[in-house]
């Protein structure tokens, strides 16, 4: 099953695709999306940003590409 999300993931585009997703994906893990994707305004070279605790500890994630 980790194959099959994996090769789906790779092959999805930056745009309107993994864009869209990722957020979604992120919050449903139980993490604070803070900055999103967007077309024109500033994101200082990150895509997505969140926060939150997976493993107990308070972490920030950072996605760009």
């Amino acid at each position: 099953m980790k194959l099959i999300i994996r090769e789906y993931l790779a092959n999805l585009k930056e745009r309107k695709e993994l864009d869209a997703l990722l957020p979604d994906l992120l919050s449903q893990m139980g993490l604070d999306v803070f900055s999103k994707p967007d077309v024109g305004g500033r994101q200082y070279g990150v895509d997505v940003a969140a926060f939150g605790s997976i493993d107990g500890k308070e972490k920030r994630f950072i996605c760009s590409q």
